[in-house]
């Protein structure tokens, strides 16, 4: 198989868990930065390394419960900036640096993540318009209807991923102009206060419930050591 083949070209034991992001990482480095591979690596071997890393992190960040804990910080930052931003007409943009494994956990939240590892200098962009200034036409339906307006002032929310529009899959949403109330609904739902963070990561003060940390890490233990979950693309 192609883990097995894998463990004897990288030097990892039967006993030893193969962290696949770290491996995807590596060789990837090697490729952009044209160094050679390990001997006995191949371009193909590098696709499936990172096929697996981006399945890998789908299974653990569609989780909401994980990904609460993976991205709600941010989230409850994005929340609180935004409100700002709508509330103060003057500001027109807001700009965020992260790194693709940021950016996984959010396209998750967002119901937009293909389970594809984000390419280098990947970017999200996140676009508002009322619908008085929507004369588009509608994206997820064959009925080539243009938005007329007619609900003058309604806020709806454009997902632009890699300067493709995605339909972001979220609360019954099946536009790629989602209403600012179900995306504004979901960002609330997966966002976490520094404070609500740590008492979860912690676990209750008397000990009564099991961690949802805890919790989430096990589900994760499971989800991806070695790649073996059934549906797993490793083999």
């Amino acid at each position: 198989t192609f883990e097995t083949r894998m463990r004897s070209i990288l030097g990892f034991s039967e006993t030893e868990t193969l962290n696949w992001l770290t491996i995807k990482e590596v060789l990837t480095c090697h490729d952009v930065h044209d160094i050679d591979y390990v001997k006995g690596i191949t371009p193909a071997d590098v696709d499936k390394a990172t096929e697996i890393a981006g399945w890998m992190w789908g299974v653990l960040y569609k989780d909401d419960i994980l990904n609460k804990l993976g991205i709600g910080r941010f989230l409850h930052e994005l929340t609180n900036d935004l409100e700002s931003l709508l509330s103060h007409p003057e500001k027109r943009f807001l700009a965020y640096s992260g790194h693709d494994s940021t950016l996984v956990p959010l396209l998750c939240v967002l119901g937009i993540y293909d389970d594809v590892w984000p390419p280098y200098a990947s970017h999200l962009t996140l676009e508002f318009a009322t619908k008085n200034n929507l004369c588009v036409k509608s994206e997820s339906n064959n009925n080539n209807t243009e938005d007329n307006g007619t609900k003058t002032g309604k806020l709806y929310v454009r997902a632009v991923y890699n300067h493709e529009s995605r339909v972001m899959l979220i609360n019954n949403n099946l536009d790629v102009w989602c209403p600012y109330e179900l995306f504004q609904s979901r960002l609330m739902e997966m966002s976490i206060t520094p404070e609500k963070y740590k008492e979860s990561c912690n676990g209750s003060d008397n000990g009564e419930k099991e961690s949802t940390a805890r919790r989430a890490m096990e589900a994760e233990i499971r989800a991806t050591i070695d790649g073996q979950q059934r549906t797993s693309p490793v083999n």
